[in-house]
Parts: structure tokens; C-alpha cells; sequence
């Protein structure tokens, strides 16, 4: 595990803290801000019940791939904090912060007219991406693979995600007129 070799004990509460972020409570909160955001404040009940439902799916994947392949994480004496107790294949944490960044990117991207703008937000999704998988490596709680396995079916969630919304109505689905 490469990513024991380079601790540092100044890097350890900010990873701690970027994957607690990506963990269940803090993508539930913020995808439950964004979906309130999207519903209430914007009233576009289908783009909201669009975003749930994709998340549901990353949700239902992490679960019942883990479930399905049992792949047991990196011992506890390499883990910072406690240690795990579920399956690690794939990165759930990777896999969910993906989806939500993706569809927080997707919202931005629908509302974002410049091209620096939008090559903004995809680097931000991106960036998110990376520091959660990164904080699971750090951490000791996943292997690589991991982190590759919950990120590569994030992106393919995110991809139905799309091809439903076009299918729902693409363009105005995120509140912009076709024409």
C-alpha cells in the first residue's frame, strides 16, 4: 500500500475529514440540499425525482456489488481510525461522490454558458472525485482497484443518468427552452 509509506500527520485529519465528507451522511445532506434546491426552489420535481433516482442506483450498486463480489479491504492495522467492517470492492465512497459531484456538475453545466466556466465545474467534479478515493487511500480503508471500480461505475451511472434524461426531455428537463 503505497499510500502508507507517505503519512504525514498534518495530512491525516484533512483526509480524515475529506472522507467523512464523502461518506454516507455528508452526500445524503448534500444531495438532499440539492435535491430540495432543484425541487422547491427551482420547481423542477422531474430533474429533482431525475437526481434521486440516480443516486438511488449508486446507492443500490455500491450495495449489492459489494454484496456480490465480497472483496475484504486492506487490514485494520493499515487503516487510520477504525477499522472497516464491510466489503471494500467497490469504493462506495468513491462510487457515491462521483454520481452526486457528477449531477451537481450536470445541474452547473445546463446553467453555465462560457467554456472556462464549464471546464471549471467538470475539473471540479473531477477534483472531488480524486479526494475522496484519495483520502480511502491514505486512509487505508480501500485498494486502488477500489477506488477505480467506484469511480468507472459512478461515470457509467452518471451516463444512464443521461441517456434517461434525454429520454425525459432533455433541455427543458433542466429548464431550458429548446429552440
Amino acid at each position: 500500500m503505497g499510500a502508507v509509506a507517505v503519512r504525514n500527520p498534518l495530512l491525516a485529519p484533512i483526509a480524515e475529514t475529506i472522507t467523512t465528507l464523502g461518506g454516507v451522511f455528508g452526500i445524503g445532506a448534500l444531495m438532499m440540499a440539492l435535491l430540495a434546491w432543484v425541487g422547491i426552489r427551482r420547481h423542477n420535481w422531474r430533474l429533482a425525482g431525475l437526481l434521486a433516482g440516480s443516486m438511488g442506483l449508486s446507492v443500490a450498486l455500491t450495495l449489492g456489488l459489494k454484496d456480490l463480489i465480497t472483496r475484504v479491504g486492506p487490514p485494520a492495522s493499515a487503516t487510520i481510525g477504525p477499522g472497516a467492517t464491510g466489503f471494500a470492492f467497490p469504493s462506495g465512497y468513491t462510487l457515491n461522490t462521483t454520481v452526486f459531484f457528477g449531477l451537481l456538475a450536470g445541474v452547473a453545466l445546463a446553467r453555465t454558458r462560457t467554456v472556462f466556466g464549464r471546464i471549471g465545474i467538470v475539473a471540479g467534479w473531477l477534483v472531488a472525485s480524486l479526494l475522496v478515493g484519495l483520502s480511502r487511500l491514505y486512509l487505508g480503508y480501500q485498494w486502488l482497484t477500489d477506488v477505480m471500480a467506484g469511480f468507472g461505475v459512478g461515470v457509467g451511472v452518471l451516463a444512464i443518468t443521461v441517456i434517461v434524461g434525454i429520454g425525459f426531455g432533455g433541455r427543458e428537463l433542466l429548464g431550458r427552452r429548446v429552440g
